[in-house]
């Protein structure tokens, strides 16, 4: 397998975590994928030979300092009542090293390549690798599942509604376990704004339009065209983003799909979509590792 990013320490002002909460042979994919979703490490691109920042803070609470503490990630996990500490949370990662490494690893490659597109401007390109990572978050979601419903039935009727071998049945799974995590974690109504006005009107004009002509009227319905924001809750982002892959990628059916040249090109209608995205995905990310991490604790005391 070519590996084309390799993993380096900042060393921010001087402090360079020590094992597991480094990186490489001294980290732990977990804590490197909320590290990265943090803008706390940067990479070296062996093709090209250069180093590149990942600077970008999508938990929206780490920058400007970019702190590469690791009690800086305790305290974003869990809220204070929780009395979760340090050494709590470094048991449950030294405990899980060998567990579901694949799984995370898995996740960290496909972020890097998505973090790495956004900070060339591919927005596009980021877009496959999201969608790539939440296709593949859909393995946990069954096991997750369960840690958040205590009603039988409920249960093995989620459980059931995955063999039915309907299309996008990974992403129905999605959208049944976003719910039970945004109630569990009251998320449901928190809004995640894709905004265009970051771009020049005509620009932005050409995506609004493209946007109100072709998503379905659950999000037309939550277009500002005065603002040039699409603003949806947290629970309807998975919707979003099936839908935006379905209307992308396809292009038989021209009335239901994206003409994408028509928005001056894919980097306009895709740059708000990834960056809102990925602050989206930091929260569901953060919560399903709440959710391992609390039995693993709880357990161990």
């Amino acid at each position: 397998m070519v590996v084309r990013f390799k993993l380096q320490e900042p060393k921010l002002r001087g402090f360079s975590p020590s094992s597991p909460f480094s990186v490489n042979s001294k980290g732990h994919h977990v804590h490197e994928i909320l590290r990265l979703l943090g803008g706390t490490i940067n990479v070296h691109d062996k093709f090209l030979g250069k180093d590149i920042v990942l600077n970008a803070d999508y938990s929206r609470k780490i920058s400007p300092k970019r702190s590469a503490k690791p009690e800086k990630i305790v305290e974003l996990l869990y809220q204070p009542d929780e009395q979760i500490t340090l050494e709590d949370y470094t048991k449950f990662l030294t405990k899980t090293a060998g567990s579901n490494k694949e799984f995370f690893g898995r996740i960290r490659q496909e972020l890097v390549h998505l973090l790495v597109c956004c900070k060339s401007d591919s927005h596009a390109e980021a877009f496959l690798h999201l969608y790539r990572i939440l296709e593949h978050m859909s393995l946990a979601f069954p096991v997750l599942y369960s840690k958040y419903q205590s009603d039988f039935k409920a249960s093995h009727a989620f459980h059931k509604s995955l063999f039915k071998g309907e299309r996008d049945s990974d992403f129905v799974a999605l959208k049944v376990f976003t719910s039970v995590l945004a109630n569990s974690a009251n998320l449901s109504d928190m809004p995640f704004c894709f905004d265009y006005s970051i771009f020049e009107k005509k620009y932005a004009d050409a995506c609004i339009k493209e946007l109100k002509s072709r998503l379905s009227p659950e999000f037309q319905a939550l277009i500002d065209d005065t603002t040039y924001q699409l603003t949806v809750p947290f629970i309807l982002v998975p919707g979003l983003i099936i839908e935006v892959r379905n209307k992308t990628f396809h292009f038989m059916n021209e009335d239901n799909n994206f003409h994408i040249c028509e928005t001056g090109g894919a980097h306009f209608l895709f740059s708000p979509i990834t960056n809102e995205a990925l602050h989206w995905f930091f929260h569901m990310f953060a919560e399903m590792i709440r959710a391992l991490s609390r039995d693993h604790i709880q357990y161990a005391r």
